[in-house]
C-alpha cells in the first residue's frame, strides 16, 4: 500500500511540475532566472521519475524528501507574499511528500518495501 501511494505521489508531483515548467516556457515574460527554474524541475522530475521506474525505493525516498523540502520553501514564499493559492497549493504537495517520504523511508528501513 505504502508503494501504491508513493507511486502515486511521484507522478502527481512529475505531472504537476511539467504542467508548470510547460507554462513557463510559453508565457511571453521569460526570463533567465524562470530558465533556470525550469532546468532544476526537469532534473528533479527526471530524478524522482527513475528511481520509481527502476523501483528503487530507497534513493526515491531520498528524491521525495528533497521534494518536500522544496514545497516547503515554496509555502514559505507563498505566505511572505500573502499568495493564497502559491500558499495553499505548495502545502499540500508538501503534506503528501512528506508522508510519501516517511512511509517510504520506515518501510526501506524494515524491507517492507523491496521487491
Amino acid at each position: 500500500m505504502v508503494r501504491l501511494f508513493v507511486s502515486v505521489v511521484t507522478v502527481a508531483t512529475v505531472v504537476t511540475t511539467m504542467f508548470l515548467v510547460i507554462g513557463g516556457l510559453l508565457t511571453a515574460a521569460r526570463t533567465t532566472l524562470g530558465d533556470y527554474d525550469t532546468v532544476r524541475n526537469v532534473a528533479l522530475c527526471l530524478a524522482m521519475t527513475w528511481p520509481l521506474l527502476r523501483r528503487a525505493w530507497y534513493p526515491l525516498s531520498l528524491v521525495l524528501w528533497i521534494g518536500f523540502a522544496i514545497q516547503l520553501g515554496d509555502t514559505v514564499v507563498g505566505a511572505l507574499h500573502h499568495e493564497v493559492p502559491e500558499t495553499v497549493g505548495p502545502l499540500c504537495f508538501a503534506v503528501a511528500l512528506f508522508l510519501a517520504a516517511y512511509g517510504l523511508s520506515r518501510s526501506t528501513a524494515d524491507g517492507s518495501a523491496s521487491i
